[in-house]
């Protein structure tokens, strides 16, 4: 049996279809309504959360309530969710936090 990784190991990041695709949304959105120097900047930070997420996986708080298996973080405004398996950090979704994850998982 392989041993599973620990913190400060480097992670593999993926971003699954549904997350891009918010991650699309938003920058659509953020664009339109904002500026796209705004939208740029929200990507931006949001991209950070994948540097942290690399080496450490488990800073995002349990969120089983939501889709079993799952965590997050928040990127104000936005929240990002995923799952760690041995070796990947699986981002699975990107959504404002004014959304109802009721309706998205």
């Amino acid at each position: 049996m392989r041993k599973p990784k620990r913190e400060l190991d480097s992670f593999l990041i993926v971003l699954s279809e549904d997350a891009a695709r918010d991650l699309d949304d938003a920058w659509d959105y953020l664009a339109r309504e904002e500026s796209v120097n705004a939208a740029d900047t929200v990507l931006r930070e949001i991209a950070k959360t994948y540097k942290l997420l690399n080496t450490w996986p488990l800073l995002g708080r349990k969120r089983d309530n939501v889709s079993p298996g799952a965590r997050s973080l928040v990127v104000n405004p936005y929240v990002v969710f995923y799952r760690i398996t041995e070796d990947t950090v699986r981002i699975i979704r990107i959504l404002h936090q004014s959304r109802d994850t009721d309706l998205v998982f």
